[in-house]
């Protein structure tokens, strides 16, 4: 006796599509009626969460039992077992090739993929290696966070920050890599005059300077986040600043950059530090995305950037 499988493949379109189409049109039968935006978002919410939530059924599955196992012997809660042991799992190279062969198989975008290797006695950073893709190591498990913050280092395109060039309307005033542009050199002007016209732009009440806003500024470096921690790499940004007129981070320590552009101005170096907020300084980046969003669902689905608003207050 022959038995054959037929295995069918649906395009993520379709389903969008279909699920729209039932949301619209078929809900209102039983009395359930959405306006079409809400229809829309309704689709864009359920289609990618079945195919995520299977990605994420399917990796849980791939754990050896006998870890979830030790955990429950250690006594793990449900809640400690997801985020000690199997989301931050290793050794698991004959999935992590599954994986990787069905993205590069199946996706119609070119992505770059970027892996963490915990320990990795099976041969996996090898693997990562002889096939050249980006990849951070680490010789013990370190959990997911920190695994996170060291694959974002590798990241050779932040939308975010190139949406904010576009919007700013800076692209001849890029110094370094345009896939992250972070460094300009744009035409004179007080720091003053550069946060309003900043603040027009990105719609906001206010931003803060340290330093002299009179000073007549032209480098700028958007150095990302400065936070305090280690991981954040504060020493390097703050000797990198040293280069511009103005530093533009997404959040401010005292203790850190804040003090060296006081000292600068002290030593007679005019320097100023501009800060708007983190969520404040993405809006732009993503304002941008109704640009090429349309690209990839199509024209017949509406795209629209609303803005959540100054995140800030300001009493004077």
């Amino acid at each position: 006796m022959n038995s054959c499988r037929i295995s069918s493949c649906v395009s993520l379109p379709s389903v969008f599509l279909s699920l729209l189409l039932f949301i619209y049109y078929a809900l209102p039968k039983i009395g359930i009626y959405f306006e079409p935006y809400g229809a829309a978002l309704l689709s864009f919410i359920i289609c990618p969460s079945t195919y995520q939530s299977e990605y994420v059924r399917g990796a849980i599955l791939s754990i050896r039992m006998g870890q979830i196992q030790a955990a429950k012997a250690l006594g793990f809660t449900p809640l400690q077992t997801i985020f000690s042991i199997i989301i931050p799992t290793w050794n698991n190279l004959p999935y992590l090739k599954i994986c990787i062969g069905s993205i590069l198989k199946n996706s119609a975008y070119q992505h770059q993929i970027i892996v963490h290797v915990n320990e990795g006695t099976d041969g996996t950073l090898e693997w990562v290696k002889n096939e050249g893709l980006d990849y951070t190591y680490s010789e013990k498990n370190i959990g997911v966070c920190m695994a996170c913050n060291m694959m974002r280092t590798l990241v050779k395109t932040d939308y975010i920050f190139y949406g904010i060039m576009k919007e700013l309307g800076w692209e001849e005033y890029v110094t370094g890599e345009t896939t992250k542009p972070l460094t300009y050199v744009i035409p004179p002007v007080t720091a003053t005059e550069l946060a309003e016209t900043l603040m027009e732009k990105f719609d906001l009440t206010g931003a803060r300077i340290v330093g002299d806003p009179d000073a007549v500024v032209s480098k700028v470096f958007f150095c990302e986040h400065i936070n305090g921690s280690p991981m954040s790499g504060d020493e390097k940004k703050i000797v990198k600043a040293a280069d511009y007129d103005v530093i533009i981070p997404l959040e401010i320590v005292d203790w850190t950059l804040s003090e060296y552009v006081r000292d600068s101005c002290q030593l007679g170096r005019p320097r100023v530090l501009l800060e708007m907020g983190h969520f404040n300084f993405e809006e732009l980046g993503m304002r941008y995305m109704t640009e090429w969003i349309p690209e990839i669902v199509g024209p017949d689905v509406p795209v629209h950037y609303i803005q959540s608003g100054d995140g800030f207050q300001y009493l004077t």
